[in-house]
């Protein structure tokens, strides 16, 4: 009977949960930063990452328990420690993670600031736009000839005043 290495135990226990979890080699290589082929060579046991965080992504992924998680460090640090697996090179381990997209930088102090600021002079010009419609409209209505305050809209306004006297201090 075939004993299993470290690497097909490994295997053994990827492929397991990579199974229970119902994703593909594509979905599970995408959620894990790693290209399809690097995570099958796990899956299948042809090849051990150099860093156990590479197996706690695909662990993770494929929603491992604490212990399940725990069961897997045991083995990689057995086979890692010296074995076949240990001897793989930077350049090996560099080929397996697909880069991906840095996350956008968040906005600086200054970008906000600035941002603040377009707002609020947009602002101050909406405001300074309805004044001034607001001011256009009361010296047409004013030329006109209508009075723009309530009860005293009876006192004729422009030259009639002086005709009829109305003003300050008239009876």
């Amino acid at each position: 009977m075939h004993q299993l290495t470290g690497p097909e135990t490994i295997a053994r226990l990827l492929q397991g949960w990579k199974i229970r979890s119902g994703l593909s080699y594509s979905t599970l290589a995408e959620r894990t930063f790693l290209s399809r082929s690097a995570l099958h060579r796990y899956c299948s046991g042809t090849a051990v990452p150099t860093d156990f965080a590479t197996l706690t992504r695909i662990a993770r992924a494929c929603d491992a328990t604490s212990t399940e998680l725990l069961e897997l460090h045991h083995l990689w640090h057995a086979e890692t420690a010296g074995g076949p697996a240990a001897q793989i090179g930077e350049e090996q381990r560099r080929e397996d993670v697909v880069p991906h997209p840095e996350p956008a930088p968040a906005p600086s102090a200054r970008t906000s600031s600035r941002r603040r600021h377009t707002v609020a002079f947009g602002l101050l010009a909406m405001a300074a736009g309805a004044v001034l419609a607001l001011s256009m409209m009361i010296i047409w209505l004013a030329a006109s000839g209508y009075s723009l305050v309530g009860p005293a809209a009876a006192v004729p306004v422009g030259p009639q005043v002086a005709e009829h006297g109305a003003g300050p201090g008239s009876p």
